[in-house]
């Protein structure tokens, strides 16, 4: 089936609950959390004036929890092993920021992705969540990025490294290979720190 028709599928039947008297927090529970941006109000007006064509998209994030039980040494060895699979990923991404209670795996786009709607940019996530999805990383999972401030303007036209249809792969998204996946500590007091490359 092809993508879009699939997602749209999912976002009417998230719509259709709705009208058919279902609470919202009903909703949540048989809805995906791409669906769910576009049936929450507050959600909806982010998403009107962020996605609109004038802003690129700043990143996409998913989060693997650690135990907080576990010593440095074995979420070190933790995150050694997250490194090795997320470097045998078709779209590898940039950096691992390294905190507290969980890694925090980060794609920044390649050149200027924009999208023109909020339904296009629910869509990038849904080839978001099910590339998460198919991943062999256990435990890993979606981070709603939607509501971060867009990283820039567009000032001036160009159609340098601009792309206004971006899917979630490695044309658009994430690092090339043979470039190390940056690991980045937060270090109170100074900020996020550079620690370690792989």
């Amino acid at each position: 089936m092809n993508n879009l028709i699939k997602y749209q599928k999912e976002i009417e039947t998230s719509v259709s609950s709705l009208q058919k008297g279902e609470t919202l927090k009903e909703s949540y529970q048989t809805s995906s959390v791409p669906a769910k941006l576009l049936i929450e109000p507050e959600y909806n007006e982010i998403l009107d004036t962020t996605y609109d064509g004038e802003y690129v998209i700043g990143r996409l994030a998913a989060r693997v929890y650690v135990d907080n039980k576990d010593s440095s040494s074995e979420k070190e060895d933790l995150l050694q092993r997250l490194l090795i699979k997320l470097n045998c990923l078709s779209v590898r991404p940039n950096c691992v920021f390294k905190n507290y209670d969980n890694f925090e795996v980060v794609w920044y786009p390649k050149g200027s992705q924009i999208v023109q709607n909020k339904y296009q940019y629910t869509n990038l996530l849904f080839d978001f969540r099910d590339y998460l999805d198919e991943s062999p990383i256990d435990g890993i999972s979606f981070i709603n990025t939607f509501g971060e401030c867009p990283y820039n303007e567009i000032k001036v036209l160009t159609s340098e490294n601009m792309n206004f249809f971006p899917q979630f792969n490695s044309n658009c998204f994430g690092s090339n290979k043979g470039l190390a996946i940056d690991v980045i500590k937060l270090i109170w007091g100074v900020g996020f720190v550079s620690v370690a490359q792989s």
